[in-house]
């Protein structure tokens, strides 16, 4: 035991003395828990960090990415939870490991919160959550930031810590579960639940089949999910309650733009804060610059951090190798891995990896073909980018729905396209002046309020400085409250139908009745 906490204390004098060595103020410590195996999450929850670390604060961050420590800015790695993903959760589901069947909501909400669960196990079996547990209980955190997409035992760490101010964190838009950690109603039935592919303005029959599938993500979480987060939590914080934990978040930053998702009314603590991780810095390779740079017009294919293209499937990789070599006008940059089929047409640049921010933010880009990930979606419509878009999994299929209904694009289904529609859809992008007109009209818009990530900072500054002005929502709402504006609306429209139904049929009763009187006086 007295190993760690030696570790600690020179950890912490490095911290102090890198500082002042560079001149910058010392501004306290954050704790940051990032538990989400997507590299997505990772993605977005780093620029947080590392303009924190600018900012003078000194970060410890629980993370299952594997990245080197660096001056203020302290990794934690909890080690393997990506491989025990890959060999335990998706072994068997798909014999390429990807499963692009088209679930009901109902299956995906259990499916979700079963593998958050998993994930959960696999972050406190590690070395890595041991080791921020030997750290000692008086170490003082200004301030708690938790990414609350998952890992939500996690949170026993702030008990640990003598309850530092928790911030809640989420790239992952507005997740099912934001109105729970908000402890208030964010009018569920107008917020498209991730699983439903509804888009953004939802008819009256979406809204309420939204608001059931609502009703069951928050069944299912509060009766089976959060007890066993609970119990497995208490096994190392004794007593913790994590209801009670995140629900005493002093702000909650959620990844989501109004200009792309629905318009709902947010608490004063639920704060949008979409596109922070789009960075005008980076470096594109000179193939692609030069690419770029000509006069055809280049055409992006890339598929995310979590979706390899060579597992797509011959029949479907045929199919798009066969349109963008039709289409030998445009030069089409291809994110791909693995090897590649031998009938590889010369219009088609593929890589591996390249800076997306820098390839969408190139004025030459016409297109880009996405599958749907929210930050892909958000960086295009930041730069002005029209999207084909191609939802393979989870929101995605939202994402698309959301993009089209505001004339970003157009979509198509990955089971079902073919090649004829595919090639019509990328000329009809490609060619209609509104596509482009209506994501530059929203690049503007959007670019025109600030900052999002200068809006992030300035609240986890607020936070972690002037607690005292944060805003804390202190008397939490029970479940018949949180869901009394749609209900006690639904329940009164059912109500009048059903007192109209029923007078309509006892007046015809009666009429009949007595149509049948004066038949038999005469």
């Amino acid at each position: 035991m007295k190993k760690p906490l030696i570790v600690v204390f020179f950890v912490y004098l490095w911290c102090l003395h890198t500082a002042y060595a560079s001149g910058v103020q010392w501004r306290g410590n954050i704790l940051c828990l990032m538990g989400v195996p997507s590299p997505s999450h990772h993605i977005w929850n780093r620029s947080l960090m590392q303009e924190l670390m600018q900012r003078g604060y000194n970060l410890t961050v629980l993370t299952v990415e594997i990245e080197e420590s660096q001056p203020n800015l302290h990794f934690i790695t909890m080690e393997n939870v990506y491989e025990d993903v890959q060999l335990e959760w998706n072994a068997g589901r798909n014999s390429d490991g990807v499963d692009l069947e088209i679930k009901n909501p109902w299956s995906i909400v259990v499916e979700s919160y079963d593998f958050y669960h998993f994930v959960s196990q696999k972050l406190t079996s590690t070395q890595g959550f041991q080791q921020l547990l030997d750290y000692p209980d008086n170490f003082k955190f200004s301030a708690i930031i938790h990414d609350f997409s998952l890992g939500q035992v996690m949170l026993g760490f702030v008990k640990k810590f003598n309850n530092p101010p928790l911030i809640s964190v989420s790239p992952f838009g507005a997740p099912p579960n934001t109105w729970a950690v908000a402890g208030e109603s964010l009018l569920a039935p107008f917020s498209p639940h991730f699983s439903t592919g509804f888009p953004a303005e939802m008819n009256f029959w979406e809204k309420m089949a939204n608001l059931g599938v609502h009703l069951w993500d928050w069944m299912y979480r509060k009766v089976i999910f959060m007890p066993r987060e609970t119990h497995l939590a208490r096994r190392y914080f004794p007593g913790v309650n994590l209801e009670v934990i995140e629900q005493e978040s002093r702000v909650i930053l959620i990844n989501r733009e109004p200009l792309l998702d629905a318009g709902i009314p947010l608490p004063a603590h639920v704060v949008n804060v979409g596109g922070l991780h789009v960075d005008r810095e980076g470096w594109l390779p000179h193939e692609i610059e030069r690419v770029l740079s000509s006069p055809r017009p280049t055409i992006l294919f890339a598929l995310g951090s979590n979706m390899r293209s060579d597992l797509l499937g011959e029949e479907i990789l045929s199919k798009f190798i066969k349109v963008f070599q039709k289409l030998s006008n445009f030069t089409f940059i291809w994110k791909y891995e693995g090897r590649r089929p031998s009938n590889w047409p010369r219009n088609i640049i593929t890589i591996d990896w390249l800076d997306q921010n820098k390839v969408l933010e190139h004025p030459n880009l016409a297109l880009f073909i996405t599958h749907g990930g929210l930050l892909s979606v958000q960086e295009a419509a930041w730069y002005g980018v029209p999207i084909l878009g191609i939802p393979l999994f989870m929101d995605q299929h939202t994402n698309i729905a959301k993009a089209v209904s505001r004339g970003l694009g157009l979509d198509l289904n990955i089971n079902s396209f073919t090649v004829d529609e595919l090639e019509w859809k990328i000329l009809q992008i490609v060619e209609k002046k509104h596509f482009r007109e209506t994501a530059g009209n929203i690049s503007k818009a959007w670019q025109l309020q600030g900052s999002p990530r200068s809006k992030a900072l300035s609240w986890i500054e607020i936070i972690a400085e002037y607690d005292k002005l944060s805003y804390q929502l202190k008397n939490q709402m029970n479940f018949w409250e949180i869901l009394l504006p749609s209900t006690l609306c639904l329940l009164v429209i059912t109500l009048v139908l059903l007192k109209i139904f029923i007078c309509l049929i006892s007046n015809l009763k009666s009429n009949k009745f007595h149509q049948r009187k004066k038949l038999k006086k005469k």
